[in-house]
């Protein structure tokens, strides 16, 4: 069970929430994710752990690509920078994921994936050519998060 210190939602809705958020600030959330359980990994010997590091930092050099897509071409006036309900900092959030077990951290990969997925398969039906670029990238993304699942 992942627990995170000032919020009180589930993480269903955190990961909603985080993927909702300005691209560049979901990447940098990610970042931070995967920054502590780098951390992690090296003080537990874990090749697993740095292997799910390692797809976290994918996955944000993705939503990097989507930010690139989107940031002077639609409008982003509907996404907030932060993540709604939670009062802390990303680098705590990343420290409290990576205090979880290897199980969570995989199933909670995995919600990054469907959400990633969601909004890809939104922005592939709106059918502009932009939007289409901006799905890849988010297909890519969740992508990486499903290939953490597979691989560790």
């Amino acid at each position: 069970m992942i627990t995170i210190r000032n919020y009180n939602g589930t993480i269903d809705e955190l990961v909603k929430n985080t993927g909702n958020m300005h691209y560049d600030v979901t990447s940098l959330v990610l970042k931070k994710i995967a920054d502590n359980i780098t951390k992690k990994a090296y003080e537990s010997n874990s090749s697993k752990l740095r292997d799910i590091s390692n797809y976290i930092y994918e996955t944000a050099e993705h939503i990097d690509e989507a930010w690139v897509y989107c940031k002077d071409k639609m409008d982003c006036s509907k996404h907030p920078r932060i993540i709604l309900g939670f009062n802390g900092s990303y680098n705590e959030l990343g420290q409290d994921i990576s205090k979880a077990s290897e199980k969570d951290i995989i199933i909670l990969m995995d919600k990054f994936g469907d959400d990633f997925l969601r909004q890809a398969d939104a922005d592939w039906h709106r059918g502009a050519k932009g939007r289409k670029k901006l799905a890849t990238e988010l297909y890519a993304a969740a992508n990486c998060m499903y290939k953490g699942r597979m691989e560790t």
